[in-house]
């Protein structure tokens, strides 16, 4: 693999890896930011998240893959 595709990949690894705050996240699903809460306390879905200090961030790739995990083929 040649350094141009190595950046590449890099590039779009740390796009994917952006921290979301829960206000976007829950934009982007659809449910509040206190449905956000009850699941990370009761692990009701499998979301993972981020402590820094007191903050609560998401990663949009797991944000991304948990949509994913939760499509429906018809």
């Amino acid at each position: 693999m040649d350094r141009i595709e190595k950046t590449g990949k890099n590039v779009q690894a740390a796009l994917n890896n952006k921290l979301l705050t829960p206000s976007e996240v829950s934009n982007r699903l659809g449910v509040t930011t206190g449905t956000l809460q009850v699941w990370r306390t009761t692990r009701r879905y499998p979301l993972s998240f981020v402590k820094i200090g007191s903050r609560v961030m998401y990663r949009e790739s797991a944000v991304l893959e948990f949509i994913e995990r939760r499509a429906v083929s018809c």
